[in-house]
């Protein structure tokens, strides 16, 4: 056993788990079996090589000041921003305890995650952890392999915003809200102005669970309990999962729910006899959703279709994030390393909005069948016809050069003769004003249907499932409609005289 102070255990993020790109807690446990210590915790994290003759890496360090007293232990949490995938797999984050001259009294290297790359991550408040295994089913739907959902508690919830950002959606469900520090609630509301999800449940236990946040992240104000009766609906009209739609969204017994007044500025997505059930409120860059009921609660924690439920929270949370990841994985070179990084290619991307477009085979077996007529029978009876052996090789020749310009005229013909640039812009739609609100409200439905050709024109019908959700394409000029059911969205892009145009339609 090692005398005097010690790193008995380091780890990043929560319990393991973060998203690379963002500022990472540290927790770092110390014990001390020595004399009086003081000293500092030095974290040493990798930063962005820099291209050049000579590629280099340099290090950032963080420092925080800590005295142990003799046989004391104790943790502390650093926050560092981590940007590990751009390092290779050799990156490493080194934690060190240093005394007063500086010399290294103890040293624990850490392992970046390989996982936290693209990771879809979601933070579960609830003092029944345990009954969210329907929230894990859909997110596994969506997301699989790259979506996890964390346990957080008052102890673990970050006091900072900039750590908040590790998770896309967060959800607060039959939880002593209470027991959250006034830097923790407002970490929580700085990050949903900052484009978090924010999923409240309401139920029996909506005073424990809603009663200490902030007025202005509740999209109702609540005056009770009360129950849906069986055989209502309890999911939203125009409900999307990645499979069908459910057959049935109504269950035999009633339902506890928390009676409330939607506020203003919010959408009701769905309601029970003038009741707002699913409530939607748009918060600066970011969303609220509450629900009356508690997905975690009978009848519905045994429900097969509470999934369906999830499922419709995520894909208006993270739409942008489902169509992401629904294309292929790819492999890129990392700026400055010799080493590969797995991350999702911009062709995936592209191809949903551009897919190849095949001639017809009859098309190519006419063409085949030309070239080998022309140059095997029809060349020899033309050599016979005229007794002309010299012509050979300028028939092979011309036909040649024919087809090769009937071949060029049928691509361009095919696909325009603009070359599709790799460039994507992002553009985000309903997109909020200074006073945190938006402008229209937002939809509350997500497809996309593929490409169709007519003449010279494509048209492509996007309807998106989130304010936060981005459309991506080359070149966008887009022109809105106030106080319009419908917007009509008319694209130009490189390619020959098309248009494309997006169109979305609000549920009445």
């Amino acid at each position: 056993m090692v005398n005097g102070p010690t790193i008995l255990k380091a780890s990043m993020g929560f319990d393991g788990i973060y998203q690379d790109g963002n500022w990472v807690p540290i927790q770092v446990d110390l014990s001390n079996t020595g004399n009086d210590f003081t000293g500092k915790i030095s974290i040493t994290v990798p930063s962005t090589p820099l291209n050049g003759a000579n590629v280099t890496t340099t290090t950032n360090s963080y420092q925080e000041a800590i005295n142990l007293p003799p046989g004391a232990k104790k943790q502390i949490s650093i926050s560092v921003p981590l940007n590990l995938s751009s390092q290779g797999a050799t990156a490493q984050v080194s934690v060190d305890l240093l005394d007063t001259t500086g010399h290294t009294v103890s040293h624990r290297a850490l392992v970046p995650n390989n996982g936290s790359y693209n990771l879809t991550l979601i933070g579960v408040l609830s003092d029944t952890p345990n009954n969210f295994g329907q929230l894990n089913l859909a997110l596994s739907n969506l997301f699989n392999p790259a979506g996890q959902t964390k346990n957080l508690t008052a102890a673990t919830m970050p006091k900072q915003a900039a750590v908040l950002k590790n998770f896309d959606v967060i959800v607060l469900d039959n939880f002593t809200t209470g027991s959250l520090s006034p830097e923790q609630l407002s970490a929580l509301q700085s990050w949903v102005y900052q484009g978090g999800s924010l999923i409240l449940t309401g139920g029996p236990e909506w005073k424990r669970t809603l009663g200490a946040l902030p007025a202005s992240l509740l999209p109702v104000t609540i005056n009770g309990t009360g129950n849906i009766p069986a055989g209502k609906h309890l999911l939203p009209v125009n409900t999307l999962t990645k499979g069908d739609q459910a057959t049935n969204d109504t269950v035999k017994t009633a339902t506890p729910i928390s009676t409330a007044q939607a506020a203003k500025n919010t959408v009701t997505l769905l309601s029970s006899d003038q009741t707002p059930v699913i409530v939607q409120k748009v918060q600066g860059q970011g969303t609220v959703y509450y629900l009356a009921y508690d997905p975690t609660l009978e009848p519905l924690a045994s429900w097969s279709t509470t999934n369906q439920l999830w499922s419709t929270l995520l894909l208006r949370s993270l739409g942008d994030r489902v169509l992401m990841n629904a294309g292929n994985t790819g492999v890129i070179t990392a700026p400055g390393q010799g080493n590969n990084v797995t991350a999702s290619t911009l062709g995936a991307l592209l191809q949903t909005f551009f897919p190849n477009a095949y001639p017809s085979i009859w098309l190519i077996l006419i063409l085949l069948l030309s070239y080998v007529i022309i140059l095997g029978p029809l060349r020899l009876l033309l050599i016979r016809a005229f007794k002309r052996r010299d012509w050979s090789w300028r028939i092979v020749l011309g036909t040649i050069v024919v087809f090769t310009l009937l071949s060029y005229g049928l691509a361009l013909q095919q696909k325009g003769s603009s070359i599709i640039n790799s460039s994507i812009t992002l553009v985000q739609l309903n997109a909020p004003d200074k006073t945190g609100t938006s402008a229209m409200p937002p939809p509350s439905w997500a497809s996309l249907s593929p490409v169709r050709e007519t003449s010279r024109s494509m048209y492509l019908t996007l309807a998106w499932c989130s304010p936060r959700i981005k459309i991506h394409m080359v070149a966008l000029t887009a022109h809105l409609q106030p106080n319009s059911q419908s917007l009509q969205l008319p694209i130009t892009i490189p390619i020959s005289t098309s248009r494309v145009s997006i169109s979305g339609r609000h549920a009445p």
